[in-house]
């Protein structure tokens, strides 16, 4: 028993510090995140030149929205991986003060991520979001050639819809 105590005493110390390697992929996260903002906002302006140049031309609406539905997806996923970033810090090495209201000393901290369960449903709700934006790029440019088509079409939006509405109701119950 005594030598289980004091093997208690040089390892757990050890475990606790050793928590802090996690700031590995909370750094790489944020700088994920800067970058993929960065090109985010330049495919936006991309499609907004394009617009711009081309004014009039009544082809290049479809082009300029691929432009800028990509830059949403790219802040999607910037987001995601920020979301990480934070969720990750908060629950593995400290709380972020900045998160604290100075004058009530309340939590506004964005993420409140109790639980790697809360964060990975928080990741998956925006994950879903990323992807719904995909698919509606991928919509811009789809013909209907036949009526199989537009079924198809129809029941993948049907099946999104229906994803989505699930993965919410789950999630409001699991975490109330």
């Amino acid at each position: 028993m005594r030598r289980m105590s004091q093997l208690e005493r040089l390892v757990e110390p050890v475990l606790w510090y050793f928590r802090i390697f996690v700031i590995i992929p909370v750094i790489f996260s944020l700088l994920s995140t800067f970058a993929l903002f960065i090109l985010g906002s330049h495919e936006i302006l991309q499609g907004l030149g394009v617009q711009f140049s081309n004014y009039g031309d009544s082809t290049i609406y479809v082009k300029t929205l691929g432009y800028i539905i990509t830059g949403i997806d790219l802040y999607l996923i910037g987001i995601i991986l920020l979301l990480f970033a934070l969720g990750i810090y908060e629950l593995f090495i400290s709380k972020i003060d900045a998160g604290l209201s100075r004058d009530t000393n309340t939590d506004i901290s964005l993420m409140q991520s109790q639980s790697l369960d809360k964060l990975k449903d928080k990741l998956l709700k925006t994950i879903v979001m990323a992807l719904v934006v995909t698919f509606f790029k991928q919509l811009i440019s789809f013909k209907v050639k036949t009526p199989l088509d537009l079924l198809l079409l129809a029941a993948s939006i049907l099946i999104i819809a229906i994803s989505t509405y699930l993965m919410y109701r789950v999630s409001s119950e699991a975490h109330p």
